[in-house]
């Protein structure tokens, strides 16, 4: 049922990564209007992460700072600062290329993102797991939004116009401004993915190496 779960989860994130792809690349959505959603999914993440930390602990290994849990100050920190420093950098980058507030290039794709993280709010409600299975994820998600706002920094910062096509994809072209939400997508795609397999083909593995060695013994 955990693996199902998993599975489900991971899927929609594969499913609006593409969709988000798709509306830039085609449907012509405002980069500078993605570029506001990765702040939104890092908070939305912490928070996540929060709550699935702040669960009850055997008395030994209650260790607080005031009425926080260890685990969760120590992770709200390091978070936290690193969101805060992704804020700034989306700031500089959406102010050099721009937003458009409007349905389809903000609050459609935003309507995508909250639905990802309902899904990740709802499953951690189901889940139990140690602290480390609970905080690597994020992080790991964290850091490949962290290295597409480290990206659009780079493209729209090195003199390019923004309007120049850099590459073509089945006669839709990318410009600079679209690049760095075009690599971050597929980046953020290719990492779940590989969980994805992971999560389908983990068990089917350890259950064939038992057997193995059940059958060399």
């Amino acid at each position: 049922m955990r693996v199902t779960r998993d599975l489900g989860g991971l899927l929609l994130g594969v499913v609006v990564n593409f969709l988000l792809l798709y509306g830039v690349v085609v449907l012509g959505w405002s980069p500078g209007s993605m570029f506001l959603l990765f702040p939104v999914e890092s908070i939305g993440l912490g928070v996540v992460t929060v709550v699935r930390l702040w669960r009850p602990v055997a008395p030994d290994d209650d260790v607080r700072i005031g009425p926080v849990p260890l685990g969760v100050f120590v992770f709200a920190m390091i978070y936290g600062v690193a969101t805060i420093v992704q804020i700034v950098f989306v700031v500089i980058v959406v102010s050099a290329i721009g937003v458009v507030a409007d349905g389809p290039n903000l609050w459609l794709p935003l309507a995508l993102v909250l639905v990802r993280l309902g899904m990740d709010l709802w499953l951690s409600t189901r889940q139990s797991a140690g602290a480390a299975a609970i905080v690597v994820p994020p992080i790991i998600r964290g850091l490949t939004l962290q290295l597409g706002v480290v990206l659009g920094m780079v493209y729209v910062t090195d003199g390019q116009p923004l309007d120049l096509v850099r590459h073509t994809v089945a006669g839709h072209g990318l410009t600079t401004a679209m690049m760095p939400v075009v690599v971050l997508l597929i980046a953020k795609t290719i990492i779940e993915v590989v969980a994805l397999t992971g999560v389908f083909l983990g068990p089917r593995l350890v259950d064939k190496m038992f057997d193995a060695a059940g059958a060399s013994d």
